[in-house]
């Protein structure tokens, strides 16, 4: 058995934690279990499984106790005999409840230790020897078309940018509710932009490069240097800063210019941006260089206790307070200089999805305490929205990678679920997707997917990822099916500030803008698969698929079922490679320079030289039907819808 070192190939490996039979001694008590009560099991995040000393995350599903996670056909077949470890992702405490008399007393407690023996997989590749799971290559089945890479480089097209400016009306609610120039637009708000005045959307022309400046005192006192110089905004509403930086200005130290380039450093590692330093303040009163101030900025700013000020496009101010020095600041202000705003500013805020706005979702929000990340990084919203108005950084996820549909990651700054991609000939790979109802994937950027069977996400009147927070005020709350099933509660057991539990997304995904996907598996079910304006392979599975190329030179097979085709604009590929049996696939549009591919395993009497070919094929023009003969038997295997005229050789490949 051999294995293309080029396959692209993904497995599913899945499996389930049995927290019930963790056991627990507590100070002499048996809490066997009580990982699996309340909403402990929340607590856990994923899981890493190890192979090879490589980790390949999995989610971890509270309601089910169960994971999964995708995995390249040839990493499994090359760790062949190998052991696989884990490490869990988990929070460091969970809730506990001890019993005395007629009562549970609650408390805090260490998380357990799960151990391997709790951990199970669905696998028959995995067998467990000595407590330990095994991978035996040989006995992984295959479960979606391979694309050597010979297919892949031949529809390998350059990057197609076309992003520019879309409406409000346009984008999903978890963009707009960010973007400061939209709000502009729609409310009817008038703000200098600054530096993104007549800035183009997306990266068709190169990276963005944007000068930066950290301030000295002098120059503080200068910029600022009378009661009415500066005043960022008009409006009452808009926080403003006036009156003469007489004092108190501050000069970057070396640790916090550190922390401000760590940020910066941050948002170009996602985004096409280059931060460059300059010591050259020619510019800086004409907007053309992010100038980084530091001062009391609550004697002149009309909101007190702030941490630091940004203006749209324009500079950024940290208080002189050390407190107010940290990633998260720094990075929130700056985005705003980009063109972020919050998400709760009035007049295109959060509406009724307005209970999710959390710092989870976006360095935007200033409900800091609903934040499963937190982490000194980018959120989802924050990547998406960025992406859209810069760019992906193209070296960024540079590979020929391959995504999958996959739950909510919340250890992952783009939840696994916000699919960005800087270069490379890159496959989306649903034919691990197995419940019976067939995909929807668009890799048009800026699109929403969804596995399933489900409808299309309402993404403009429902948040994208977070879908509920529940705020446990008490134990009684956070043990209600306990307390439902009869235990009682010893009284006095409020939390301090109240515990959250999150649900999030497990069926959808989005494209993000300035992402190329070149590639795209189906399901083996009734799937619609459509591409984008590059030149896409896309491979149907089984199942009555319907297929739509878009622009581009496409490459669209079938497979298995009856489906439809449609190559759209460019010179398409229509294959055909599975066993004839009398199954229609309907070509919509056949035009002249597009070709109609044949296997010549299938299509076995056919010459290569195509001789033969029309000979053993038969085009009915009245009826679009194209039959071969096989051994003596008319089979009909494809319909052209639109009555394409008289068919030649030339029509025609034999592979």
């Amino acid at each position: 058995m051999s294995v293309n070192s080029n396959s692209n190939e993904m497995i599913r490996v899945s499996g389930k934690i049995d927290l019930e039979n963790i056991a627990v001694d507590y100070h002499g008590y048996n809490l066997d279990g009580i990982f699996n009560k309340g909403h402990n099991p929340q607590t856990i995040k994923g899981i890493d499984i190890i192979i090879d000393n490589k980790a390949y995350f999995a989610s971890f599903n509270s309601e089910t106790k169960t994971f999964y996670t995708d995995i390249p056909y040839k990493d499994l077949y090359n760790a062949n005999h190998k052991t696989i470890s884990y490490q869990i992702h988990k929070d460091t405490n969970i809730q506990g409840l001890v019993q005395f008399s007629d009562q549970y007393k609650p408390f805090v407690m260490s998380s357990p230790s799960i151990l391997e023996r709790n951990i199970s997989f669905d696998n028959s590749f995995l067998s467990k020897q000595n407590g330990h799971y095994i991978i035996d290559s040989t006995k992984l089945t295959h479960t979606s078309v391979n694309l050597s890479e010979v297919e892949l480089e031949q529809y390998n097209g350059k990057m197609v940018h076309t992003q520019q400016k879309l409406s409000n009306y346009q984008l999903p609610s978890f963009m707009k509710v960010l973007s400061y120039e939209n709000y502009n637009d729609e409310a009817g708000h008038i703000h200098k932009e600054g530096r993104l005045a007549d800035s183009e959307y997306g990266n068709a022309h190169g990276t963005k490069v944007i000068k930066y400046h950290f301030a000295t005192e002098k120059e503080s006192v200068n910029h600022f240097d009378s009661e009415n110089n500066v005043r960022w905004g008009s409006a009452k509403w808009w926080q403003v800063i006036t009156g003469k930086i007489d004092r108190g200005a501050k000069e970057y130290s070396e640790q916090d210019k550190a922390l401000v380039k760590s940020a910066l450093d941050k948002i170009a590692e996602y985004v096409d941006v280059r931060f460059e330093e300059t010591n050259d303040t020619t510019q800086s009163d004409k907007n053309e260089v992010l100038d980084f101030y530091r001062f009391d900025i609550n004697r002149h700013l009309e909101k007190p206790n702030s941490n630091a000020y940004a203006e749209l496009g324009g500079d950024v101010v940290i208080d002189d307070r050390s407190s107010a020095m940290n990633f998260q600041t720094i990075a929130h202000e700056v985005l705003h200089t980009m063109g972020l705003k919050h998400p709760f500013d009035k007049g295109n805020q959060w509406e009724s999805q307005g209970k999710l706005d959390s710092r989870g979702s976006t360095l935007m929000s200033y409900v800091t305490d609903k934040d499963w990340l937190k982490t000194d990084d980018l959120r989802m919203y924050d990547l998406a929205y960025l992406h859209y108005r810069y760019g992906v950084n193209p070296n960024a996820r540079k590979g020929d990678d391959v995504y999958t549909f996959k739950d909510f990651n919340q250890t992952s700054s783009d939840g696994d679920i916000y699919i960005w991609d800087g270069a490379g000939v890159d496959t989306f790979d649903a034919s691990n997707e197995l419940d019976g109802n067939g995909v929807y994937v668009d890799l048009t950027p800026g699109s929403r997917i969804y596995r399933g069977g489900s409808e299309a996400p309402d993404w403009n009147n429902k948040a994208f990822g977070l879908e509920e927070i529940e705020f446990y005020r008490n134990y009684n709350e956070y043990f209600k099916d306990e307390v439902a099933k009869g235990i009682k509660i010893e009284d006095g057991n409020s939390f301090n500030e109240g515990l959250f539990g999150y649900k999030f997304s497990t069926d959808n995904a989005f494209i993000g803008f300035g992402t190329q996907i070149e590639n795209l598996k189906g399901s083996q079910y009734a799937d619609t698969l459509i591409g984008n304006k590059a030149n896409n392979k896309i491979w149907g599975g089984n199942g009555n698929d319907l297929i739509k190329g878009g622009e581009g030179n496409d490459y669209l097979d079938g497979g298995v079922g009856a489906d439809t085709l449609m190559g759209g604009a460019g010179n398409d590929v229509f294959a055909f490679n599975n066993q004839l049996d009398g199954t229609l696939d309907t070509i919509l549009d056949f035009e002249q320079g597009d070709k109609i591919r044949l296997d010549h395993e299938i299509f076995s009497e056919l010459r290569v030289d195509k001789s033969n070919l029309m000979e053993m094929l038969d085009y009915n023009q009245s009826t679009g039907v194209l039959s071969y003969q096989d051994h003596g038997t008319n089979i009909a295997f494809a319909k052209l819808e639109n009555h394409f005229d008289i068919m030649s050789p030339s029509h025609f490949e034999i592979v």
